[in-house]
């Protein structure tokens, strides 16, 4: 046990060695940021999907769990559930009893529709900072517009031939020990996984920054991160994918119609709590 418990240390400590080595990234071709685009709304699968993960917040008075239920229709008909985390796995067909329900919120063309705690029904603009969604834009157009809202690249690039350098903002960079394409040139930056073409992290000219790891295939040609970690003014998120699975899109389950009750957070958790877990969705969900 202790000769291998020597063997991985002095490997890893090789590997994180190695990571500080120069590599010849300059001249390495880099494709044309239009194909880093096209390559990446084709890994983010086609038809609908049921995602469930656990969120759990590391700030606050104790250690917090909750569940979300993300129904995907696609990039922009989408709807959150956010339930409590003892709660079980959904099927295909339920939807959680009103009783289980905290929050729910309705995505649909730029628009965040729910019941604020007054049981009104709001429609206000959908932020360009939103977590889920980067993961769910499945055209080169679409991806393009958000990272231009970002600033971490120009939404209009001149385009340019196979073999005429790379564009000023896109390049390769070792992060994590991990070769990966580097979008970004000023404080808002984008890393995507140089072989798969998957968002690996970014950072915002906000200091807020996310990381996501431990891709896996789904059917549709879906590929979605195990784990997704965001990073805020001293507040850590982690966001655990459970399970995902295939749904055949019943538009009644992404209708305003189920948003039948107002968001409220369950009693007992503490006002420090619901201040956070409110700041979270307002601002990131």
């Amino acid at each position: 046990m202790r000769k291998r418990w020597l063997y991985s240390f002095f490997f890893l400590s090789s590997l994180e060695v190695l990571s500080f080595l120069p590599l010849p990234l300059a001249k390495a071709y880099i494709p044309t940021y239009s194909m880093i685009l096209s390559h990446l709304a084709e890994s983010q699968g086609k038809g609908g999907y049921l995602i469930e993960q656990e969120v759990f917040f590391k700030e606050g008075t104790e250690p917090l769990f909750l569940k979300e239920i993300w129904w995907i229709a696609s990039s922009q008909e989408i709807r959150l559930d956010v339930v409590s985390a003892k709660k079980k796995s959904l099927r295909k067909k339920d939807t959680p009893k009103s009783s289980d329900l905290y929050l729910r919120f309705l995505y649909q063309g730029g628009k965040k529709i729910f019941r604020d705690e007054n049981n009104k029904l709001q429609r206000r603009p959908l932020s360009p900072y939103h977590l889920e969604k980067p993961f769910h834009l499945r055209s080169e157009e679409k991806l393009r517009k958000l990272f231009s809202l970002w600033r971490a690249a120009p939404y209009q690039v001149p385009e340019r031939k196979e073999g005429q350098g790379s564009d000023s903002f896109a390049r390769l960079n070792r992060k994590g020990g991990v070769i990966q394409y580097q979008i970004g040139k000023s404080l808002s930056y984008v890393w995507l996984e140089q072989d798969e073409f998957v968002i690996r992290s970014w950072k915002w000219s906000s200091g807020e920054s996310l990381d996501a790891g431990d891709y896996k295939l789904y059917p549709g040609s879906l590929f979605y991160p195990s784990y997704k970690i965001f990073r805020q003014n001293g507040m850590t998120v982690s966001m655990q994918t459970q399970k995902v699975q295939r749904w055949k899109v019943n538009k009644k389950q992404i209708r305003v119609k189920v948003l039948s009750k107002k968001n409220t957070l369950p009693d007992h958790l503490s006002s420090v709590d619901q201040d956070q877990i409110r700041e979270f969705y307002r601002k990131f969900r």
